[in-house]
């Protein structure tokens, strides 16, 4: 019968013949290995895997890997700050890491984007209070829907969070915004204010 070399216990490395005789048993003789020269017990469990190190490297260890974080992208305008928005921010950043961008698309009306763009530098700050963290921001053209695929086009992103006005005036659900955008392969949340809580650009 062929003679079986045990393992070291702690490191998982093949022991060798103790240097003082085969009586003496095995020794590990990985000079890493804090059982270096002592002779081991040959039936002690062997670990999932060798120290790297002198460090142990189970297969726990890799099991504890946190996830990438998952990459949201909130659609809005007027509803850009509204305490449901930030409500749902909060709960998506607590729940588990999150990497958020605001899309703002520019109205009709809004051939200069300024109305946009002080809506998005006014919302930026509290919603990155509510995430935690920082959260990036896009303008848009008026066309919702196509600024909203476009984005995703990119493959930046796990979902979307469509803010709304709400439904007796809110366009983007008259148009069907949430659906069309869900049919695009991404996971849809709406949230619906209940009006416009927080103004955040001049009125015209």
């Amino acid at each position: 019968m062929p003679l079986i070399t045990p393992l070291c216990p702690s490191c998982g490395q093949p022991t060798s013949e103790a240097l003082a005789g085969p009586q003496h048993g095995w020794e590990c003789r990985n000079e890493a290995c804090p059982e270096f020269g002592k002779e081991l017990d040959a039936n002690q469990p062997v670990p999932d895997e060798p120290t790297r190190g002198g460090q142990r490297a189970g297969r726990e260890g890799n099991a504890m890997e946190e996830p990438p974080p998952r990459s949201v992208l909130i659609v809005a305008h007027r509803t850009a700050a509204t305490p449901a928005l930030l409500d749902e921010v909060r709960t998506r950043a607590a729940s588990g890491s999150c990497r958020f961008t605001l899309l703002v698309p520019r109205p009709l009306w809004d051939h200069d984007t300024e109305e946009s763009a002080i809506t998005l530098e006014l919302a930026i700050p509290l919603l990155e209070k509510a995430a935690g963290g920082r959260v990036e921001g896009l303008l848009g053209e008026s066309d919702p829907f196509h600024v909203v695929a476009g984005a995703l086009a990119g493959g930046r992103y796990d979902e979307v969070i469509i803010s709304t006005l709400p439904a007796r005036v809110s366009h983007w659900l008259h148009i069907d915004l949430p659906a069309r955008v869900e049919r695009l392969g991404f996971p849809v949340t709406v949230v619906t204010a209940k009006k416009a809580d927080r103004r955040l650009a001049p009125s015209r």
